[in-house]
């Protein structure tokens, strides 16, 4: 049965900052670990280590010089500079494909848990059905920063669409309308200012282990918790896919520990066959994601999911879609081509990566109805497809 009682002291007890790589990240990982034990399940660590570098430097490196780099050909300065700055840049980029093999900067320890439910292996049509999983998923890991989620995300879109206009601007003054130079110049000044300030919010944004992360991401641990809780308690046993519970670490730090995982655990897993739920801060409003192939047999239950989720009133809905602005897990498994639901709640970005992150703004009715609703989900694909 699911319980809101429990939902509650699950979220209460694990909001407190845990920023990727501490000790308090670890004391996370320890609390469910033992309530996932308590069950009598087996659970499995896998520990990893990571650099800050990709999430923390890199990205400040490439607001940096790339806004540099439109100063110098707006300016109409040394072009020897400009291709000094692609030159240095340029390998970075290369680098920085894989960020789990990131070897530059301060390094620190962090790990995945997941315990699985497995199928029965059953028989159907004279195959033995041991290749199908669904997967949930949720990160272990908080954050703080000094600028609101809001700012940096308005500051972001500012940056990089000033910078297109920006270098549009130089590219028609320079090569296209030489005889407007002097008018090009001056209304071009607008975007590159927005491209300036905007850049300077970017450089001064740091992170800190001030949010307790109740939101962010809480709600998709105690998620997971209380799904594994009910189907243990009706004593549920998975007749066609293996049921995944996984717990992944250092998420706010570029994604490391589903990059692990997946080079572990998910690449060679059958696409097909599998099913991903991936949930990443939920407070008062639902936002579901669905993304899944229209030729999906599995397409129906879906349907029939979001039917029962309009009691919820879903922000949004997005069916066949990308999972945009985002650096989560299930952006991740989107581009590894998995498919399956996303959850989230735009409106909660207000409180995201802030000590304003806390267990009130999460709604546990919202919660339960989710989780029963998810429960059911997961045992109609798992006995019919």
């Amino acid at each position: 049965m699911i319980k809101e009682e429990r939902i509650k002291k699950n979220l209460d007890l694990i909001s407190f900052p845990r920023l990727s790589g501490t000790d308090l990240e670890k004391r996370a990982y320890d609390i469910i670990k033992d309530k996932i034990q308590k069950r009598d399940l087996k659970t499995k660590e896998q520990k990893f280590i990571f650099s800050s570098f990709y999430s923390r430097v890199y990205s400040k490196q490439s607001f940096f010089l790339s806004t540099a780099l439109l100063l110098i050909f707006y300016l109409s300065l040394d072009i020897i500079i400009a291709l000094l700055i692609i030159i240095f840049y340029i390998p970075f980029v290369i680098y920085t494909r894989k960020p789990e093999k990131i070897n530059i900067g301060k390094r620190f320890p962090s790990q995945n848990l997941f315990t699985v439910l497995k199928n029965k292996g059953s028989i159907k049509n004279g195959i033995q059905n041991k290749n199908k999983n669904i997967l949930l998923f949720a990160h272990i890991d908080s954050k703080g920063q000094n600028l609101s989620i809001k700012l940096r995300s308005n500051s972001l879109k500012t940056w990089l669409y000033s910078l297109i206009i920006s270098f549009i601007f130089v590219f028609i003054r320079d090569l296209i309308f030489t005889d407007f130079y002097l008018i090009l110049t001056v209304i071009g000044a607008f975007p590159l200012g927005l491209c300036i300030i905007s850049t300077f919010l970017l450089l001064i944004n740091f992170t800190n282990n001030k949010s307790p992360g109740a939101i962010d991401n809480g709600s998709g641990l105690v998620i997971i918790l209380e799904i594994l809780n009910h189907l243990k308690e009706i004593n549920y046993i998975p007749e066609n896919y293996n049921i995944w519970f996984v717990f992944t670490g250092a998420e706010e730090c570029g994604t490391m520990g589903i990059r692990y995982f997946y080079n572990a655990y998910l690449k060679d897993l059958d696409r097909y066959n599998t099913v991903i739920m991936n949930f990443d801060a939920i407070a008062k409003n639902l936002v579901i994601w669905g993304i899944f192939r229209k030729e999906d047999p599995k397409a129906d239950a879906y349907n029939i999911f979001f039917e029962k989720t309009k009691s919820l009133d879903p922000h949004l809905i997005l069916k066949n879609q990308w999972i945009r602005y985002t650096r989560s897990d299930g952006y991740y498994l989107k581009a590894k081509n998995f498919r399956g639901l996303g959850f989230g709640d735009l409106v909660a970005y207000q409180h995201i990566h802030s000590v304003e992150d806390t267990p009130d703004k999460v709604d546990i009715k919202l919660i339960k109805n989710l989780c029963q609703y998810l429960t059911e989900l997961i045992i109609k694909i798992d006995k019919n497809y």
